[in-house]
């Protein structure tokens, strides 16, 4: 993986070009606030005070032609400025431009109010006395204020606005590439995860593209890898399986042959032993040979089922005919094991959806594992009863129960084919197994 492929280089460079874009946002901003709310030119109040003075000195109140002359050249220097010359009797002699707010004669009183409403006001007032005496009159320059600030100072009063705007500007920028970054990488991590969810009709999840080289795509590229490695176990698992299922197939024929045999050269003993010992070995011999054929004939059932090559043709079954059916042909083996048989299946006709011949492999696994782990309770019973709107077959005997070790206890491959069976069958069963006793239940 390349380091400028890394999702946090990336991160990082963002929060960088954040950092860098405060100083980018805020200067230009700042500067434009300088230049554009304020009219060009400006003037300084001091120098327009010291300026003003020194003209007026210069001026010499027997000439009003200077003085005339001293006004008009200082209107077209400042234009934006308003001037007015009023001589020592207090009359208004001229003004630039031309006002009809000003009156044209000035009382003591009335010049003494105007200096003091005058200042520190807006526009800017400046008095000055003519040729630098009191007596001789005075001339005003009048400046909006607006004129006389420096670009700085009013920058100053919306510089809190502009850095406030940028902030906002930057904050929200961030916040919306951020948010570009992450929901990438979450639509990345969702596509992830909805290739890891598997179909029900497949156990292992196809491969993903990988989209970027980045820790993410790394996290894709191991997921393809364990997929790829997942599939060669698979394929090994299932080629492991076919062998074991052919041996077991094989073995189970093969031996199924030699037992017959030997049950019939068993025969053939039978009527050349006379002593009571030796009939006692060879029926021992025989009931082993016959548990043997019981476990090969279970192996090779096992061995069909789950290869899905067990012959399977489910038809509407009345199950209360079939039940008493199956029940029957164990009658006469259950009585010589000594079981004492109670049987209640009066119940009305019901059908279910099943394989005839399944079902009975089930109920003779069932009985046959009664024989041979409940045969000390001497009890079997055979009930078919309603239960609400299911119909319940139910297997009891009072044998004690699987918790219990018997000289007759195998691996358990007679109840494994039962939940094949009824699995594929949509068949509920169900064990309660208990020191008095063990309860099979059937229910669909």
């Amino acid at each position: 993986m390349r380091k400028q492929q890394s999702l946090l280089r990336k991160y990082m460079m963002i929060i960088a070009g954040a950092l860098l874009l405060v100083p980018v946002t805020l200067v230009p901003i700042s500067m434009s606030g300088r230049i554009s709310d304020h009219p060009d030119p400006y003037y300084s109040s001091q120098e327009l005070i010291t300026m003003w003075h020194t003209e007026a000195t210069d001026m010499h109140v027997d000439n009003p032609r200077q003085i005339e002359g001293s006004l008009h050249r200082l209107k077209s220097m400042y234009q934006e400025a308003h001037l007015f010359w009023v001589n020592g009797n207090g009359e208004l002699k001229l003004t630039l431009p031309e006002r009809t707010d000003i009156p044209n004669k000035w009382s003591v009183g009335y010049t003494i109010e105007f200096m003091k409403k005058s200042y520190d006001s807006d526009p800017l007032t400046i008095v000055a006395y003519v040729g630098g005496a009191a007596e001789n009159g005075f001339v005003v320059l009048q400046m909006p204020r607006m004129y006389t600030e420096l670009p700085n100072k009013k920058a100053g009063e919306n510089y809190e606005y502009y850095i406030i705007i940028g902030s906002i500007v930057v904050f929200v920028s961030f916040l919306l590439v951020s948010w570009l970054f992450f929901q990438r990488i979450r639509k990345r991590l969702v596509r992830l995860q909805g290739a890891m969810e598997l179909p029900h009709d497949c156990s292992i999840p196809a491969p993903i593209v990988i989209s970027k080289l980045d820790e993410i795509g790394a996290l894709e590229e191991s997921f393809n890898k364990m997929i790829l490695t997942l599939e060669e176990s698979k394929q090994n698992e299932q080629e492991e399986e076919q062998v074991r299922r052919k041996l077991i197939a094989d073995l189970s024929h093969d031996l199924r042959t030699p037992l017959t045999a030997i049950r019939a050269q068993l025969y053939v003993l039978k009527n050349e032993v006379s002593s009571v010992k030796g009939m006692q070995t060879i029926e021992l011999v025989d009931e082993k040979i016959h548990y043997l054929g019981e476990l090969l004939e279970n192996l090779l059932a096992y061995t069909l089922l789950t290869s899905k090559k067990y012959p399977y043709e489910p038809t509407e079954v009345d199950m209360v005919k079939v039940t008493r059916k199956i029940i029957a042909g164990w009658y006469n083996k259950l009585e010589s094991e000594y079981f004492d048989i109670d049987v209640d299946v009066s119940v009305q006709e019901f059908r279910w959806n099943i394989d005839v011949n399944w079902y009975e492999r089930m109920l003779d696994n069932v009985i046959q594992n009664v024989i041979r782990h409940g045969a000390s309770g001497e009890f079997i019973g055979f009930y078919i009863r309603h239960d609400g709107d299911e119909q319940v077959i139910t297997i009891v005997d009072k044998g004690p129960g699987f918790e219990q070790v018997t000289s007759h206890k195998g691996s358990g491959i007679g109840l494994s084919i039962i939940a094949l069976m009824a699995k594929e069958m949509g068949v509920t069963w169900e064990i309660h197994s208990t020191s008095e006793g063990t309860t099979f239940v059937f229910k669909k």
